[in-house]
């Protein structure tokens, strides 16, 4: 399992011996709940954020009707609960209840048959219960108040799209999202209207090719959906039922898995196929960073796969300072300066330098090595900002885009971003 900074972009490996499938990290940042992936031993393991140790682990095979193929995985708000979507007998689909120790220990409290094949899974924060979405176009809506009272759990069944992966719910109101894999379309469900008169199904979005993961950004603003056949990601307004993505953007090879950071400012997308991490903004779909993976990594996690906290400093950034409109020629041989602002809110001074891209390009140098860069006051406020150049020819855009976004972080390792509009020229 690779374990990313979102700050530095670092990566380690946590030694499982195992391919893994569906991630999903607590609300307190505290564990990562991991299912391996088909072909592998079924099981799940908790573990631990800060060290990288494996503090509990559950074999699905111990079950009464043995589980096999874990796919999806998500905990409950409090941290006490997981919930398990797996195969029984390779003829029906199930969700797997397991409580959650204070050491992180996994123990099984009940299996929970839903027929079909069980994928994706989700604990809505709005009104705590569990969606699991499956192959067969539903999704089935179990109270968690009554897993292993003697009653039915199941509460409530949609019948929506053909072939359901992914599913995502929202933190601030009753709607959930399931990717259609089978019919290229985002289905937005209102989940006050299950078993009521009214349909529940509020609308598809179509999106790309064969969406797997999605994800809602913390405050129910954002949808992020991957789209594993074209290997792009449809970026959504989630204040509504839009009639397509506000921008659509290529990433790597086979996205599956796809997560926002706890401010909603960035986009991780795990590409399968291309042993790495795409980083985007959230707000425009602009690249911001690509992370390698060790070969043969295979990443999907899917469900939710970063940790809670982290929180990005908005900065204002001025291209080519003084310029209007700020066109970037992409075969020029130069460079571009970039002025982050200075604020009263933050200290440019403090900027780690070495960590700035713009675009993906990091901050070009001169024949001595040292870091094109200066201190000036470039739109007369009084206050001092940071003049960066960058190496044109390595900015990762393409002719007709509008805007371009400058992230990085701070000396003591708080990420920035800022964007600013500009004109493309090939």
């Amino acid at each position: 399992m690779a374990v990313i900074d979102a700050t530095t972009y670092g990566v380690s490996l946590v030694e499982l011996g195992l391919m893994t499938h569906g991630v999903a990290v607590d609300p307190h940042g505290m564990r990562a709940y991991i299912t391996t992936a088909n072909g592998s031993k079924s099981a799940v393991y908790a573990v631990d954020v800060s060290s990288g140790r494996v503090v509990g682990s559950f074999d699905l095979t111990t079950l009464q009707f043995p589980g096999s193929s874990p796919f999806g995985i998500a905990v409950d708000s409090e941290g006490k609960r997981v919930y398990v979507t797996h195969a029984v007998r390779g003829r029906f689909g199930a969700v797997t209840v397991l409580n959650v120790s204070d050491s992180g220990g996994l123990s099984l409290v009940s299996t929970v048959e839903v027929l079909g094949t069980a994928t994706g899974v989700v604990v809505s924060p709005y009104d705590k219960r569990v969606y699991v979405a499956n192959g067969v176009g539903r999704v089935s809506v179990i109270d968690p108040a009554l897993v292993d009272t003697g009653k039915s759990p199941l509460v409530g069944t949609v019948w929506v799209g053909t072939a359901l992966t992914g599913i995502a719910a929202s933190p601030n109101r009753s709607r959930i999202y399931v990717a259609d894999t089978g019919g290229g379309m985002l289905w937005v469900v209102d989940t006050s209207r299950i078993g009521g008169e009214s349909d529940p199904v509020l609308g598809g979005i179509p999106v790309g090719k064969a969406p797997f993961g999605v994800a809602v950004s913390a405050d129910g603003k954002r949808i992020a959906v991957a789209n594993s056949g074209d290997n792009t990601v449809s970026l959504i307004d989630g204040t509504t039922v839009p009639q397509g993505p506000d921008v659509t953007v290529k990433v790597g090879t086979g996205p599956h898995g796809v997560s926002f950071t706890s401010d909603g400012s960035r986009v991780f997308v795990a590409n399968r196929f291309g042993d790495s991490v795409t980083v985007i903004s959230s707000a425009t779909g602009a690249f911001l960073r690509e992370i390698t993976l060790p070969r043969d990594t295979f990443p999907v996690a899917f469900g939710n796969f970063i940790s809670p906290g982290l929180r990005t400093l908005t900065v204002q950034v001025d291209v080519k300072p003084g310029g209007n409109p700020n066109v970037i020629n992409l075969k020029s041989r130069g460079t571009t300066p970039v002025a982050i602002l200075g604020s009263t809110g933050y200290d440019v001074t403090q900027v780690n330098i070495g960590t700035v891209r713009l675009a993906g390009a990091p901050v070009a140098r001169k024949p001595n090595g040292a870091y094109m860069d200066s201190f000036d006051d470039v739109n007369g406020d009084g206050l001092i900002d940071l003049v960066l150049h960058f190496e044109t020819a390595q900015m990762k855009l393409s002719p007709g885009d509008t805007q371009v976004t400058l992230e990085g972080e701070m000396t003591d390792g708080t990420p920035f971003s800022g964007t600013d509009s500009v004109k493309v020229v090939p």
